[in-house]
């Protein structure tokens, strides 16, 4: 079967579309693009596909802060990223099947 590839570039903010003999077919958004988005693509980190045609992508965006041991929040108070998102992009594909290795007993 010969399927697309799609990978995450964090450090481009991009996502790019790879041909089956890894060369690239596609990279997005430019960072002209990206720039007129309502929350810009920064960091992106993973993916994965809903089964009905979008990739689902997390923007990780910026850094915030965990609580500790306890729920104790960090010192200073709780930082919330508000570009912490998951695009769902129209790739019109829903990943082929997974392949599971057999495991011998």
């Amino acid at each position: 079967m010969n399927q697309k590839s799609r990978v995450v570039l964090l450090a481009k903010n991009q996502l790019s579309i790879l041909q089956p003999d890894g060369t690239e077919a596609l990279r997005f958004p430019s960072a002209q693009d990206n720039a007129k988005l309502d929350v810009p693509l920064a960091s992106p980190f993973d993916l994965a596909f809903d089964g009905n045609g979008a990739l689902l992508v997390s923007n990780t965006g910026d850094a915030t802060f965990g609580n500790g041991p306890g729920n104790t929040p960090p010192p200073g108070g709780q930082e919330q990223a508000k570009n912490w998102v998951v695009y769902d992009v129209w790739v019109n594909d829903t990943a082929a099947p997974l392949s599971r290795p057999a495991i011998a007993s």
